[in-house]
């Protein structure tokens, strides 16, 4: 297990600043965000009643198990055991309810990894990256920001391969685990400008997956040919390649789908 601590990153680079800047309205239950108002992020960490300042416990809430090991019967007596207490479980997950976990769907070296993430992210504050193996890195931080930046404010792709990024899970396990859901960019190719309104194309986006954002371009109308979101689909179920819009069938296209493996581990 490999771990390395990186201080804030320089300026992205021309390419990784379009797509920081790509999208800025947010597809939130009929509720439309534009410039001026609260993003996404900040709306649940308000929820949550986070604050902005380091070493606060600002994470969202997970699943956990704290019961104790003295509860479990395992099947083989013979083999040693070692019981942790439900209070110790607490102690020593505490500094991980501030990391994330993130999965790369395609080989690329851990350096160049960090270097592009750090870029491309640009965080306000520390991050520590651990190599998890199988793919899987754990990244901790100490400010709030960063952590809902990473979290809620994707997709986000390296080399055209996604990286997955899911809050830090008790017991994870990277040679089982198999990510079930991402985030990835949707394309609408061909959809008639008149359809170019938030009430529709979230229409649309629901019926292949969890709408999430629109990109800028598309709410104003500036480039026809598509209209592009952010939707999180579920890996488990095959990929929606086309859409009934009225009398119409609408295509959907998925950005970076030829990179995706959707049975590996």
């Amino acid at each position: 297990m490999e771990s390395v601590q990186s201080q804030p990153a320089p300026p992205p680079s021309a390419e990784e600043q379009d797509h920081l800047n790509r999208s800025t309205k947010k597809i939130k239950h009929g509720i439309s965000v534009g410039s001026g108002k609260r993003s996404f992020a900040e709306t649940v960490a308000a929820h949550l009643g986070v604050q902005e300042q380091a070493n606060s416990d600002w994470c969202m809430e997970v699943e956990d198990d704290l019961s104790d090991d003295e509860d479990f019967i395992p099947d083989d007596n013979d083999i040693p055991r070692v019981i942790i207490s439900k209070e110790r479980k607490k102690e020593i997950r505490q500094q991980w309810r501030k990391a994330l976990i993130i999965k790369t769907m395609g080989k690329i070296p851990f350096p160049v990894l960090q270097s592009r993430l750090l870029r491309m992210w640009n965080p306000h504050g520390r991050l520590e990256f651990i190599d998890l193996g199988y793919g899987y890195y754990s990244i901790k931080m100490d400010l709030q920001r960063d952590y809902f930046h990473i979290l809620m404010e994707g997709p986000w792709k390296i080399f055209d391969q996604y990286i997955i990024v899911n809050r830090w899970v008790p017991n994870f396990q990277p040679s089982l685990a198999k990510p079930e859901k991402m985030a990835v960019w949707v394309r609408l190719p061909g959809l008639p400008t008149e359809y170019f309104v938030e009430d529709i194309i979230k229409a649309i986006l629901e019926k292949v997956g969890t709408p999430l954002k629109l990109d800028r371009t598309t709410m104003s109308v500036s480039r026809g040919r598509f209209a592009r979101a952010a939707v999180e689909v579920d890996l488990l179920k095959p990929l929606v390649p086309y859409v009934w819009v009225g009398k119409r069938k609408q295509a959907v296209e998925y950005e970076g789908l030829h990179i995706i493996c959707f049975g590996c581990g």
